[in-house]
């Protein structure tokens, strides 16, 4: 439950991020084109909605008391910073610090 609850919120922020830009009419960028294409084929969207789906439905039969679905809450919201600060970095061209300009 834990590697779903870390690795969901990157499937889930593509699709919406790729089905926003293309709403926008981005679909044509040279750069970003084919990614925006490729997460907003049905089926990848249906893959992503399918995890959701899978992961709700093992948290519920697994019968997790309240500490435990806190816990995966903490991961989910902890890879969802992790993923917004993945976009803020490309969006402001920041570098992780401990890379040098070598």
């Amino acid at each position: 439950m834990e590697i779903m609850a870390a690795l969901l919120p990157c499937a889930w922020s593509y699709v919406e991020i790729a089905q926003g830009l293309a709403a926008e009419g981005a679909s044509s960028h040279e750069v970003f084109g084919d990614w925006i294409s490729y997460f907003t084929l049905p089926a990848t969207v249906e893959m992503v909605a399918s995890m959701r789906r899978d992961f709700d439905e093992r948290a519920n039969r697994a019968g997790l008391d309240a500490v435990a679905r806190r816990g995966l809450g903490e991961i989910f919201a902890m890879s969802s910073r992790l993923e917004r600060g993945f976009w803020e970095m490309a969006y402001t061209f920041e570098q992780w610090p401990d890379l040098g300009t070598s």
